[in-house]
């Protein structure tokens, strides 16, 4: 498989829709709960997750950030593995954080500091 990375254009928004929906769906990557747009669910365990992130690394690091950060959540096991294999790690957890479906849940935060 091949994956293309590149800025998203106006054309992508329903792709990227799809894309975040399942998040909500699934109830592992936000504490939305209302679908945004179909749901798709194509490009799930394929490894465009780790392709994008590896490419959004790429480019912090040649704009000079010298810091990543991301927010989580840490019942999320296959986010979690991606996050740690690229170098993330854990700074804290906001505990019960966001109400979902009724109950609180946490909420993980990383960093990543410039290689």
């Amino acid at each position: 498989m091949s994956i293309d990375i590149r800025d998203a254009a106006g054309n992508d928004a329903e792709a990227i829709a799809h894309i975040y929906n399942q998040g909500i769906e699934d109830r592992v990557a936000t504490l939305e709960t209302t679908p945004r747009s179909a749901d798709d669910r194509y490009q799930r365990g394929r490894g465009i997750g780790e392709a994008l992130l590896q490419a959004l690394q790429a480019r912090a690091r040649a704009g000079d950030f010298h810091k990543m950060v991301l927010a989580a959540f840490p019942t999320n096991a296959a986010g979690m593995r991606l996050y740690q294999r690229r170098g993330f790690s854990t700074v804290g957890i906001y505990k019960q954080h966001g109400l979902l479906d009724g109950r609180w849940v946490d909420v993980i935060v990383m960093e990543k500091l410039r290689d």
